[in-house]
């Protein structure tokens, strides 16, 4: 080989030295003087490519490789020219080129590994619109699945996805594991330490109305104790450490230094030891959870505050999709008491309007009014009538009209100068014309009025509330079974079942007394808690979401994609049991 002769081994050796260098530029430009070369210009397309992506210009790189993949189809090194074609198109947020190139390159090294580790590098932080879209197009990646599913669960419109998210969940044998988010693992443990930050008043309790009034706290927590113990003897060992928040602010500070080590708090259930213990739980990443309340504002702002029941909201809305798949009843009055029942009225009044029922009313009522609304519905004036009038009239079926015994008792009326032998007592307002109420209060007093008045009326409607009203002893029972009264109750428990009444015998060979509704509500909520701990351990929250949950004694617990209990029970007499109708 004579001086000055071309030597394009040389001069490539010469160009990958530079870019082992990484003197990029200087062996693009080495590179680029082999193109044309029939031995080396292949390899000199796929290292220039290399060059321009190390300097992250992924444009230039993939012009490279593609003439690679156009020119050179055969190439021994077309796997390595897909996976990097992968990268770049990712790197540019080109999503639909960068799973074809994926494809590809699966095609030739089925690399999972290398697929998972890429889709959750650049598609982890895709909303959820995108990994939709990217899902449908690309269903096979188990990675892009799973991230889908995440957001899902983790996103506020889970119910409109849980056939989707189901579908995915079985595809991959998804465990409820894979589904935590990733910023919260699961942390186990062989016990777990329950702070109770609840107004024991232990301080107070020499006062007699004290301990009337914690007969809720002390009962509720003797449920606790109660299911503590059974959760035990099934190896799930939960301690329990008692803080007495005594409803103060001042108090719950000097406690906080102490529930920092909990695991999971209970409570607490007013506003300014809530306000203290929502900061540290926030701070701390603790777990915190109300089992009374149905305020949606324990859980505004902090991703780890739960409440066991339903909000307030929830239930109305509950109530509402029941009645709109069940009722034809369509000419709807709503009565409400006070602020928190007009936002449970309109949550229901919005729902059922855009359903097509038609809103007659939406009237605040207090005890008073309520009273004075009786006097009105139950108001009549009486209409007489000719002889061929209440003949016709008489033949309408539910209309009542009283005849005249004798021809002394006939009037003439005063206008057509024909007799009036027959009369009807018919309501100021007339009958039917509202034939659906939703009573939006506990009070006995406001709902007995209107239920009075309905009786009285003999009015075919149908009545809608919330809360236990068959169990308040200050509203008229026959009332209830009358009207076919159907209530949203979200802590309801079937009495007559195999499971209560064991509960409720061995509840009272173990204390000598029958359990009140919150030892119930203390037992039901320390299952719950005990079986998820046990379960998915201290960061629970992410199994909340998939399943509901049966109920030991109530109906169950399913939060899907909120921090409020989803499962509300609708119930109504039925051969003088009640029964769950939804």
């Amino acid at each position: 080989m004579g001086f000055g002769q071309p030597n394009p081994r040389a001069d490539f050796d010469e160009a990958k030295r530079l870019m082992s260098n990484q003197q990029f530029r200087s062996a693009i430009s080495a590179f680029e003087l082999l193109k044309t070369d029939p031995q080396f210009g292949v390899y000199a397309h796929f290292f220039e490519g290399l060059c321009y992506s190390k300097n992250a210009d992924y444009e230039k790189a993939i012009n490279n490789w593609k003439v690679i993949v156009d020119k050179y189809p055969n190439w021994r090194e077309q796997d390595e020219v897909f996976y990097w074609l992968t990268l770049a198109y990712f790197e540019l947020k080109k999503y639909d080129a960068a799973f074809h190139f994926l494809d590809r390159y699966n095609a030739y090294a089925k690399d999972i590994d290398f697929s998972s580790s890429v889709i959750n590098k650049y598609c982890l932080d895709l909303s959820i619109s995108d990994l939709l879209n990217l899902n449908k197009v690309n269903p096979n990646y188990r990675q892009l699945s799973l991230i889908l599913v995440r957001k899902l669960i983790n996103g506020k419109d889970l119910v409109g996805y849980l056939p989707l998210v189901k579908e995915l969940k079985s595809k991959y044998n998804f465990t409820n594991e894979n589904l935590n988010n990733g910023s919260l693992k699961d942390e186990y443990a062989s016990s777990y330490a329950i702070a109770l930050t609840l107004p024991f008043m232990f301080d107070s309790l020499g006062n007699p109305n004290t301990v009337i009034r914690n007969k809720v706290i002390i009962d509720f927590y003797q449920g606790m104790l109660y299911g503590q113990s059974i959760l035990k003897s099934e190896g799930i060992q939960l301690n329990f450490y008692d803080f007495d928040t005594q409803k103060s602010q001042i108090v719950t500070d000097s406690l906080l230094p102490y529930l920092s080590k909990a695991d999971l708090i209970v409570g607490p259930l007013y506003a300014g030891p809530i306000s203290r213990v929502k900061s540290l739980s926030i701070s701390d990443s603790i777990n915190i959870i109300n089992p009374f309340t149905n305020n949606e504002e324990f859980i505004e702002d902090n991703p780890f505050a739960f409440i066991f029941k339903p909000k307030s909201k929830t239930v109305a809305l509950k109530l509402a999709e029941f009645v709109a798949e069940s009722d034809t009843n369509k000419n709807v009055v709503i009565f409400y008491q006070n602020a928190r029942d007009s936002i449970s009225g309109k949550v229901y009044l919005d729902f059922l309007e855009e359903k097509g029922f038609n809103i007659c009313g939406f009237k605040h009522l207090d005890e008073n009014t309520s009273k004075l609304l009786l006097d009105d519905w139950i108001e009549t004036k009486r209409v007489y009538y000719t002889k061929n009038d209440a003949d016709s009239v008489s033949k309408i079926l539910g209309r009542k009209i009283i005849y005249a015994a004798e021809v002394v008792d006939y009037l003439i009326d005063q206008e057509t100068g024909k007799w009036l032998v027959a009369y009807e007592d018919k309501f100021i307002f007339p009958k039917d014309s509202i034939n659906h109420m939703f009573i939006a209060t506990e009070s006995s007093t406001v709902i007995n009025n209107l239920l009075g008045a309905l009786v009285n009326r003999d009015e075919n409607m149908s009545v809608y509330g919330y809360g236990n009203w068959f169990f308040d002893q200050m509203v008229n029972y026959d009332l209830l079974q009358k009207l076919n009264v159907k209530l949203a109750v979200d802590d309801f428990i079937a009495k007559e079942s195999l499971k209560y009444r064991q509960f409720r015998d061995d509840f009272i060979s173990k204390f000598y007394e029958s359990p009140s509704s919150y030892h119930e509500l203390g037992y039901e909520f320390i299952m719950f808690i005990g079986g998820k701990l046990n379960e998915h351990g201290k960061y629970f929250q992410n199994s909340l979401n998939m399943n509901l949950m049966e109920g030991y004694l109530m109906q169950g617990n399913w939060y899907p994609g909120t921090r409020d209990n989803q499962v509300v029970p609708i119930i109504e007499m039925q051969d003088f049991k009640l029964k769950r109708v939804n």
